[in-house]
């Protein structure tokens, strides 16, 4: 008789438990990698893993809850084609109190069924770990993970009030809670303009110009509002210092007006502050080295970020919302919404880190545009979502060896002219975690290749 039969009887007569044999299920592909069960954490938490749910996964689901208390706050959930695997959701944990909390991840079917993997942390600023210090982004890329300090706000005492504000500022001045400023000029280095996280201090521009203009070096804006205004909203957008339309002449790019305007100089600093109701949010031209982090730029009329011959420099978790204008193009013919506005627009860009950005209800949220002498080259996009976009999410012109991975692309439905990512004389490097379908529209992919690289495990 087979040994291993006879014990199974026995067992089955005496009334013994038997030792089950350990076997692969469909639950295993659905699985958080980082943080680890048990472990205490701190500042903004990247959470990575893996959901799939074969053969029917349809999207995933990643909550936090207070330990033992079964109420959920979600943190993310995608509707994908495709597993989801990498960063599944930052989580700010300065937003909670300190003490113990679970995560739960869920992979469900086309059906509603799911699979979940649960896990036991604890928040403890004071214990967090170097890569989830609230001083640090991370960001996980194809060939390493690049760590991006955030520079911390001076300390101004006390504030200036409006009436005291010059239109010229050479020094680090404090805004005032609230209060409405007029444009005005930062001349020299390492000069600060801060205001209220809570209740920004407003600057206003009128038609053409920039509420703020800066003009040097390691210079820091934080905590302000950017209000600004045109007349000219019913244009088509020229890109460039000067375009001809039909035989006349257009004055474009930062000839429009905005918000901040940092020109020829290095390593600032555009920290959570806002910017409404212009052309342009935020401008870099001939800059190296600066940190645009955790701004919002909605309600704008051309670009939330313009950018000309900048490199080396980070732009990351922005929000874009409702970028676009309505205007009769070149071409004579009347356009709803497009002409040419993005979420973020770069010319001769090349070697930026663009990454945990937030874009919806925009033209082409990621636009690089390379005609010309204005190649933008070695960019790296990580972790960025474009949503209902009205043309594209992604468009490269004439850009070579541009990283995107863990980006999300989701086309509104019945967006039949753009694409999820639009290449043209372009080259791109994808990582496998990207989110988003092949575009078959017949403009893209023309003269264009795009190589697949399996990123650091």
């Amino acid at each position: 008789m087979n040994k291993l039969f006879f014990v199974i009887c026995f067992a089955l007569v005496a009334n013994l438990p038997i030792a089950p044999t350990a076997r692969a299920t469909r639950c295993d592909a659905t699985v958080i990698i980082f943080p680890r069960d048990g472990e205490s954490v701190g500042g903004t938490v990247v959470i990575t893993g893996r959901a799939d749910l074969a053969p029917s996964f349809a999207r995933f689901a990643l909550d936090f809850s207070t330990a033992k208390q079964d109420r959920w706050t979600q943190l993310n959930s995608l509707p994908l084609a495709i597993p989801a695997e990498g960063v599944l959701a930052r989580w700010n944990t300065t937003t909670v109190p300190e003490g113990a909390y679970e995560l739960r991840l869920r992979a469900i079917d086309a059906s509603g069924n799911y699979c979940e993997h649960l896990i036991a942390v604890r928040v403890q600023q004071n214990a967090a770990r170097a890569q989830n210090n609230p001083a640090l982004i991370r960001v996980p890329m194809l060939r390493q993970t690049l760590e991006v300090a955030i520079p911390r706000a001076p300390s101004i005492a006390p504030c200036t009030h409006f009436w005291e504000l010059g239109v010229v500022v050479t020094r680090s001045v404090k805004l005032c809670a609230g209060e409405i400023y007029g444009a005005f000029v930062v001349y020299g280095d390492n000069i600060a303009v801060v205001g209220d996280e809570t209740n920004k201090p407003i600057v206003g521009a009128g038609d053409g110009g920039f509420a703020i203009t800066v003009h040097g070096n390691n210079n820091f804006i934080s905590g302000v509002h950017l209000l600004s205004y045109t007349e000219r909203a019913t244009d088509w957008l020229c890109l460039y210092d000067e375009c001809y339309f039909n035989t006349r002449l257009h004055q474009g790019g930062v000839k429009y007006g905005g918000g901040i305007l940092l020109l020829n100089g290095a390593n600032a600093t555009v920290l959570n502050s806002s910017a409404a109701g212009g052309v342009i949010g935020i401008a870099l031209i001939n800059r190296r080295g600066d940190r645009i982090i955790g701004n919002t730029l909605r309600d704008l009329s051309g670009w939330g970020i313009f950018a000309q011959n900048a490199a080396d420099s980070f732009w990351l978790e922005n929000s874009f919302a409702r970028i676009n204008r309505a205007c009769t193009g070149p071409d004579g013919n009347f356009y709803s919404a497009g002409c040419e506005t993005g979420g973020i627009v770069c010319l001769a860009c090349n070697a930026n880190v663009i990454a945990f950005n937030r874009c919806e209800a925009t033209s082409n949220c990621y636009y690089l545009q390379g005609e010309g002498a204005f190649a933008s080259n070695s960019n790296k996009f990580y972790g960025n979502r474009c949503s209902a976009p009205t043309h594209n999410c992604f468009e490269f012109s004439y850009a070579q060896e541009n990283e995107m991975d863990y980006n999300v692309a989701e086309l509104r439905q019945g967006v039949t002219e753009g694409c999820a990512l639009w290449l043209v004389y372009s080259r791109v490097i994808l990582g496998t975690t990207n989110q988003f379908a092949p575009c078959h529209h017949r403009g893209s992919r023309l003269e264009s290749s795009v190589e697949y690289v399996a990123g650091k495990p």
